[in-house]
């Protein structure tokens, strides 16, 4: 999610515009941005498609047995 909040910084869009053009609520999207709130998957993925970034999930460490 750190590079999701890098490349709102960088987009030059208002939270405002960025909300209104990737459908999410500015308030969610403002609170997110002020790590007062995490996103969706969905809402993620808006934003991503917004921002032309791809939603990737994250690869897990394999966990050493006991």
């Amino acid at each position: 999610m750190d590079e999701l909040k890098k490349a709102i910084e960088r987009d030059g869009r208002s939270l405002n515009a960025l909300a209104r053009d990737a459908d999410v609520s500015p308030i969610q999207l403002s609170r997110f941005v002020r790590d007062k709130r995490g996103l969706t998957i969905s809402t993620a993925d808006r934003l991503c498609t917004v921002l032309a970034l791809e939603l990737k999930p994250k690869r897990q460490r394999k966990r050493e047995a006991d």
